[in-house]
């Protein structure tokens, strides 16, 4: 019986590493146009600026440097998930 405990112990964490290792890969930055909310029309109209889908810095149009770029469109009037800055 304890000849058994370890390569079971060994077999789980090897599982455990290979899903978390899949899991890690899934969230790759992927460069996207930006989108913002038109405060004339109230549209999410598409930028030229790129941002990436994972990050830590927000990413803000270069036009103003203060408008939150988004990810595309949910509805004509509702942008997607906020984007971050390409590093």
């Amino acid at each position: 019986m304890k000849n058994l405990i370890i390569p079971a112990i060994l077999l789980i964490i090897g599982t455990g590493s290979a899903l978390a290792t899949k899991t890690a890969d899934n969230k790759k930055a992927v460069l996207v146009s930006g989108y913002h909310i038109n405060q004339q029309t109230g549209l999410c109209e598409i930028t030229d600026q790129k941002c990436n889908t994972v990050g830590v810095d927000l990413c803000f149009w270069s036009e103003d440097g203060s408008t939150q770029l988004r990810n595309q469109p949910i509805s004509p009037t509702m942008c997607g998930t906020p984007l971050f800055k390409v590093e």
